[in-house]
């Protein structure tokens, strides 16, 4: 049987076609790798820059948490008792950024009985948050002990938050449960106020009424 010359010259057109196809796809398939190539490079920028921006702002939030600043609206002017009064009633003290309450003490009328000034930092820590009058945030605790501690009456906040915030940080999950209620800082609370992940009924009413545990 003779070959058909015609037969050939289609078989290798469609060939060529085929092949042009091919290698079309494959040009477009080389050019988005190279974009993304290109992009993976960018993203790669953004990610690093993201990173350092990222340290950076956790390492202010250190910073601001060192200082507990709160969100009172107090002048830097206005006379600390005014300022005081201002707080009275309310859940939470902490000193507003940039202006000085001194050495402020409050004992939130907590009993008192079985304190001992020659307690760890531990021990005072676990002593105020099981005798709490109240759900308590760091800045609570600095003023109670500031309170009922003559060796603490002297120590600035900047001092007392140094000091107790490795403590505090170390408690927590076994000595100390941290709660939020949304505003700024954590509370600190006594295991035994603790049941089943939940607050006990009898120190809900100690708590802000939308705090949870965290």
């Amino acid at each position: 049987m003779e070959n058909n010359p015609n037969a050939i010259s289609l078989s290798g057109e469609r060939l060529a076609l085929t092949l042009k196809v091919y290698e079309d796809k494959a040009d477009r398939i080389t050019k988005q790798m190279k974009n993304l190539d290109s992009r993976m490079k960018k993203l790669a920028v953004q990610k690093m820059n993201l990173g350092k921006e990222l340290e950076e702002l956790k390492s202010l939030i250190n910073q601001v948490l060192e200082k507990e600043p709160g969100t009172g609206e107090f002048s830097v002017n206005e006379p600390l008792e005014n300022a005081a009064q201002k707080e009275e009633g309310n859940a939470v003290f902490e000193p507003f950024r940039g202006v000085s309450y001194g050495l402020i003490a409050d004992s939130f009328g907590m009993d008192v009985s079985g304190y001992n000034e020659s307690f760890r930092w531990d021990e005072k820590i676990e002593f105020v948050l099981r005798n709490a009058p109240k759900a308590l945030k760091r800045g609570d605790i600095t003023r109670i002990l500031r309170a009922i501690d003559n060796k603490l009456k002297s120590k600035d906040d900047n001092d007392f938050f140094r000091t107790l915030a490795p403590y505090l940080s170390k408690m927590t999950g076994t000595d100390i449960i941290q709660a939020a209620d949304g505003s700024y800082g954590n509370y600190y609370l006594h295991p035994s106020w603790i049941e089943n992940g939940e607050i006990k009924p009898e120190f809900k009413d100690k708590c802000p009424e939308n705090i949870r545990i965290i």
